[in-house]
């Protein structure tokens, strides 16, 4: 998080770290249904998430492309779609994977939604049937190294294993149009400013 501008001006050993830390990460953003997050399978309802569909192994998948190296992100991965409930709620479950050629995938992270709290906060907002809403729905936090030859794979249901539904269960229709987008930030660990730990120089630490 950058320093607020007046503790810049002074100090050019502030400035210089914060250069330096501006350039250890950038942000991606990835638009749903776009070039680089392309809309691979649909659910039963186009890219609507609906009641019951984790039970049908139903969901709407997007992937990127193959990355051609090792590809590291951190953080709080940021999913916000643009979506129409057909109901006065509803639910989004987003999971996130890191899938090998041979589409072995493992689970690196996940988010989850109910709908009447998409503003965020602890107070419920009134979802009115039929209006679009913006979702802006957050992952937990995660330490990724995605390695070469492997993809990302971005599955979306109405709800995830070991979640129970809202009490306003409702199909949600996902806009793909440009608006909904994963927001990512990759880090670079050539730039990236590592703690090191004190080293042991007592004589029974150098004869280990």
């Amino acid at each position: 998080r950058r320093p607020p501008r007046s503790t810049l001006s002074s100090s050019s050993a502030a400035s210089d770290v914060y250069k330096r830390q501006a350039r250890d990460y950038r942000i991606i953003e990835m638009p749903l249904g776009g070039n680089n997050l392309s809309l691979v399978t649909e659910s039963a309802l186009g890219t609507s998430v609906y009641p019951g569909m984790e039970a049908n192994d139903d969901q709407v998948v997007f992937e990127t492309n193959v990355f051609n190296s090792d590809f590291r992100f951190g953080g709080l991965p940021q999913l916000h779609l643009d979506v129409t409930p057909a109901g006065p709620g509803g639910s989004i479950y987003a999971l996130m994977e890191d899938c090998s050629a041979e589409n072995e995938c493992i689970h690196i992270g996940h988010a989850i939604m109910d709908l009447r709290y998409h503003e965020g906060g602890t107070e419920y907002q009134n979802v009115i049937p039929g209006v679009e809403i913006r979702a802006k729905m957050e992952f937990f936090a995660m330490d990724v190294l995605v390695p070469e030859g492997h993809k990302i794979r971005l599955s979306l249901r109405d709800i995830g294993e070991d979640y129970l539904p809202p009490s306003t269960e409702a199909a949600v229709d996902i806009d793909i149009s440009g608006n909904s987008v994963l927001r990512i930030h990759e880090i670079n660990t050539d730039e990236k400013i590592f703690f090191e730990p004190p080293v042991c120089m007592h004589e029974d630490c150098l004869s280990e």
